[in-house]
Order: C-alpha cells, then structure tokens, then sequence
C-alpha cells in the first residue's frame, strides 16, 4: 500500500485536515442476526493533492479510476488460508470500490449479513483482508494474490491491540494487555506515525444500531442517541497514541 500512503502523506502535508475515514455500521436484530457495513472514504485527497498542483499523482489515479461492486463469494476461494467456516461467513457479501478524480471519490465499501452477533467480530476481521486485497488489486499491488494475513488497511482502527466481546445483552472492547503495542518500526505504524506529526488524525467511526434501548453505555468517546438505540463512537489515530484505553466502551442493552 505504499503508494496510498504517499498519496494520503502528501495531502497531510498540505493541510491539517484529516483525508481519511473508517466508518462501520452494525445492525444488530433482536434474534441476533444483523448486517454489517464498512466504508474507507478517502475522497478529499484528490482536493488536496489538486490544491498542491501535483498533476502526476492525480493522473496515476485517473489511470485507476473504477466503479465496480464485486461478490465475494467469487473471490474466496483465492483465500487458501480460511477455514470452510470462514468461507462460509464472508461468502455472502460484497464489496464495492469507487474511485474518481474529478468527482473526488475515493472509497471501497463492504457489506455482509450475519447469524449470530458471535460471528461480529469474525467479520470485522475478514472484511478488513478482503477490503485491503481489493484496493491493492485496484493500485496494482498484490494483483492475483490471495488477501494478505497480517496486512489491512484498516489497520488504523488498530484493533488487532483489542479484545471484543459480544453477547445478546451486550458489547465490549477492551484493550489486550497481554499484546505489546506496536513498535516504531513497525511499516503502517510509522506511516500513521508521520500522519500524526503532521497534524493529520485518521478518523475511526463505530456506529452499533442496538436491538433494544440501551441501559448502559460507558467510553470516553461514546455518544448515545435519543431513543438510546444507537450508539457512535468516534476515535482517532492520536487518541490510541496518546492513551489507548480511550478506545475502550461497554454497551449493555
């Protein structure tokens, strides 16, 4: 992904505002089923890299411009490393990719429906190979491959420092104290890294849309909606820097 970190670095450089979006949608039903949406949105950094007059950058995109909605179940199988129950979970989604210059669109999209909310955080796993696989594939890196292990753009959720738990009655997320934090050598870590320094806070959104009303909510980063059936949470990149607890909430509903 080296080239969509120069592309988001360049941007950072230029301005203070934050170009790039992780938002997640979970739709829990009272029986435990749901749906399941992620959308990485990176659409202001043609701006930004347009304001700056770097014409060369934004024509390789150009020559990346795609609209173009693909079902994973046709692509699953070039994942040799997951397990048929694996498959079988992520089978069932898709994943849309829209890239645009002039139109300032930048976003890959995931959508996926689930059983259980066991299978929650499952899913938040495997849609974060497969929406990296497909952007690699879009710029060139990676092309034929199956989805990396250990690589995903989303990676600035941080999540792999996290445990999540859900019940019928309940989501927490709270941090692995048995997992050391990432290192300064870390490849992604540092690109966030020059990111932060350069004023520039990649933005994580988890919004949970509940079942029932919630009875409790608890993180410094939680908000809950008037009819307490949705809860959002937003953190950045700089608050896992600075404290990486204040990534952590409990919902009981």
């Amino acid at each position: 992904m080296k080239k969509f970190f120069g592309l988001l670095l360049i941007a950072a450089s230029f301005s203070l505002t934050g170009c790039l979006e992780i938002v997640r949608n979970i739709r829990i039903n009272e029986n435990g089923s749901g749906t399941f949406e992620t959308k990485i949105d990176m659409g202001e950094v043609f701006e930004m890299v347009r304001s700056m007059g770097q014409e060369q950058q934004l024509e390789e995109a150009r020559s990346k411009q795609v609209d173009s909605l693909i079902q994973i179940k046709d692509i699953v199988d070039k994942a040799t490393d997951l397990t048929a129950e694996e498959k079988k979970l992520i089978a069932n989604g898709n994943i849309r990719v829209n890239i645009n210059v002039d139109s300032n669109l930048f976003y890959t999209k995931s959508f996926v429906s689930f059983n259980a909310v066991t299978d929650i955080e499952k899913l938040n796993i495997l849609t974060q190979r497969f929406l990296s696989n497909t952007m690699d594939q879009v710029l060139d890196e990676g092309k034929d491959e199956e989805p990396a292990k250990n690589e995903s753009l989303l990676g600035a959720t941080f999540d792999e420092y996290f445990n999540y738990t859900y019940t019928k009655n309940g989501i927490e997320k709270k941090l692995n104290k048995d997992k050391p934090l990432p290192s300064d050598t870390d490849e992604a870590t540092k690109a966030f890294q020059e990111m932060s320094d350069m004023g520039m806070d990649v933005k994580s959104t988890i919004v949970y849309n509940l079942p029932r009303p919630a009875k409790k909510v608890e993180g410094k980063n939680a908000i809950l909606s008037e009819d307490k059936k949705k809860v959002t949470i937003t953190s950045g990149l700089s608050d896992f820097i600075t404290d990486p607890t204040a990534l952590e909430f409990k919902i009981s509903f």
